[in-house]
Formats: C-alpha cells, sequence, structure tokens
C-alpha cells in the first residue's frame, strides 16, 4: 500500500499528525513490556483508527505508542492482527 492510499485509509489523530517517527517496531507478546521503556507522547487504540484490524489475541494490547526510546522517536505497534484471526493479508 502506497503512503498517500494509507493516508486515506487511516484517520490519523491531529496530536501525531506532524510526528516522524526514526524507527517503526512492531511487539509480539513476547516483547510487550517493551513499551514500558518508551516516553510516550499518546497511547492510540487500533480501533479508533478507522481501517487498522483489531488483534483479539491475548496479550495483544491493539495500540500504537508514539513517543521517544533510547533518543530515538517511534512508533510502536502493540500487537497486532493475525491471519488466523480471519484478516486477509492485504
Amino acid at each position: 500500500m502506497k503512503l498517500e492510499q494509507l493516508q486515506e485509509t487511516i484517520e490519523v489523530p491531529k496530536a501525531v499528525r506532524d510526528f516522524e517517527p526514526e524507527w517503526g517496531i512492531v511487539l509480539g507478546s513476547g516483547l510487550a513490556n517493551v513499551v514500558e521503556e518508551v516516553d510516550a507522547i499518546l497511547h492510540l487504540p487500533y480501533e479508533e483508527m478507522r481501517g487498522i484490524p483489531i488483534s483479539r489475541v491475548p496479550g495483544h494490547h491493539g495500540r500504537f505508542i508514539f513517543g521517544q526510546l533510547a533518543g530515538q522517536r517511534v512508533i510502536v505497534a502493540q500487537g497486532r492482527a493475525h491471519l488466523y484471526e480471519g484478516y486477509s493479508s492485504e
């Protein structure tokens, strides 16, 4: 998916529209505690963003965290949807 298509699909909250992460991190349930190290400016549940599939797997919190980790701007996906939950790969 191209960036333009993504921006049309997802409503990005005003608080983070100008946020430019240097890193994107996708956490599974085994790394969920990494978010404790992030100096967060916003926790954004997936259900608040149109177009983001919501995971129903225990331990996958289903939210984005915007902030700083080790001096770097990051966006962290805490949990993700899985194909076995009925979602397509697209």
